[in-house]
């Protein structure tokens, strides 16, 4: 899924320890309960809910973060 290759590329290029981590990513404004412009519900929604999306992004940012072929090669 695009969003998480997004979310787990600043990993994938050094620039951040994890997605979570990253100060400039859009992941904190789709697990806060702040204010934000992003479409929050929806992208949870997508998902089913929080947890699973949390869930999604940790699996399958780690297979990539592994991934001997980047998608961009």
């Amino acid at each position: 899924m695009a969003l998480i290759y997004k979310h787990a590329n600043a990993t994938r290029h050094s620039l951040a320890k994890d997605f979570a981590s990253h100060k400039w990513s859009s992941w904190h404004s789709v697990t806060s309960k702040g204010p934000t412009a992003l479409l929050r519900d929806e992208v949870i929604n997508w998902f089913g809910s929080l947890e699973v999306c949390i869930k999604a992004h940790e699996e399958l940012a780690a297979t990539y973060y592994n991934c001997e072929v980047a998608i961009e090669e």
